[in-house]
């Protein structure tokens, strides 16, 4: 197993001035449920309705038992839990308004047996290419989603960050703006948007 890396410049100093680095690792792309079935029946020899069953059937038991309150250990990956986000505040009343307070993560704490497969995984960096986020203007951001349209008719929100070298939360901003002014379309559900050429962008 190998994953590749690559070497991105931070916005952010230290306090000695001196500019600083991380890794991240390049996410070649996302295997749907109908893909991860197909593997799954053939790897382990079962037929496509088998896989597909087991597949269902664990996701159904994983978010019964998370709802409930209940956290999920899987021998081999890890422990399931639920995570809340937002704030809870503190009206004028006194009375404590949690409407904000959402449980739309789920965080996954891997085992020892998948800890160690995970440290196990060849890394692959590639020093020449070190990728220095810039602040993204207007045009930067519609010259970007051109050059990923020049070759496909879509992309998702994680090739524009890959590409633009900028994080997740600065990119849905970015898109939500081309969205806005009609210079690209978005299609599909929430976590799975893809986006397409809009109005004002069509030639």
């Amino acid at each position: 197993m190998s994953v590749k890396l690559e070497i991105v410049k931070s916005n952010l100093q230290k306090e000695t001035g001196n500019s600083f680095y991380y890794p991240k690792v390049v996410t070649y792309s996302t295997y749907t449920t109908d893909e991860f079935i197909e593997m799954l029946s053939t790897n382990e020899g079962i037929g496509i309705a088998q896989a597909k069953s087991v597949v269902t059937a664990f996701a159904n038991e994983l978010m019964k038992h998370l709802s409930q309150g209940h956290k999920v250990k899987i021998n081999g990956i890890g422990t399931f839990s639920l995570k809340i986000t937002g704030k809870a505040t503190v009206s004028e009343n006194n009375k404590i308004v949690t409407n904000n307070l959402r449980f739309d993560k789920i965080n996954i704490t891997p085992d020892i047996k998948a800890r160690n497969s995970l440290n196990s995984i060849s890394k692959s960096i590639n020093k020449k290419e070190i990728k220095i986020p810039c602040k993204f203007n207007f045009e930067k951001a519609v010259e970007q989603a051109d050059k990923l349209l020049e070759n496909s008719s879509l992309f998702h929100a994680e090739d524009f960050a890959l590409a633009a070298g900028i994080s997740k939360n600065t990119t849905y901003r970015i898109l939500n703006k081309l969205v806005n002014a009609n210079i690209l379309e978005r299609k599909g559900k929430r976590r799975q948007y893809t986006y397409i050429k809009g109005s004002a962008n069509q030639q």
